[in-house]
């Protein structure tokens, strides 16, 4: 049951998805739960290779994130940038992502799967 304070009564029973979408939305969680279920399928959307050297970070203001473990690899993904767009967009089908940023640095493999 979904509490909300001054807002109008709805006068009707939502499904489950429906109240999961508005908890996401109403505790800011929309977008870690976004690059989790991406990070999930990131070899899908940029294949095996590219998969093992980069990462979803973040999302912030539709713009995502993206850790490259070396410059080749990031080089690889910048061609790539519109193409990451639209399957990403495609698979959530609303334009959840604008643009994407590279950011080459060390990954930390452990924490980011443990």
């Amino acid at each position: 049951m979904i509490f909300k304070i001054k807002k109008e009564r709805q006068g009707k029973t939502i499904s489950v998805h429906s109240a999961f979408s508005m908890i996401l939305e109403d505790y800011g969680l929309k977008d870690s739960f976004v690059i989790e279920k991406l990070r999930l399928k990131w070899k899908k959307v940029v294949g095996e290779l590219l998969a093992v050297h980069s990462i979803p970070d973040r999302i912030f203001k539709n713009i995502l994130f993206i850790s490259v473990d070396h410059p080749v690899y990031s080089n690889e993904l910048s061609f790539m940038k519109d193409i990451i767009v639209r399957e990403i967009n495609n698979e959530y089908g609303s334009p959840l992502i604008r643009d994407i940023r590279l950011e080459t640095k060390k990954l930390d493999w452990e924490r980011l799967y443990s």
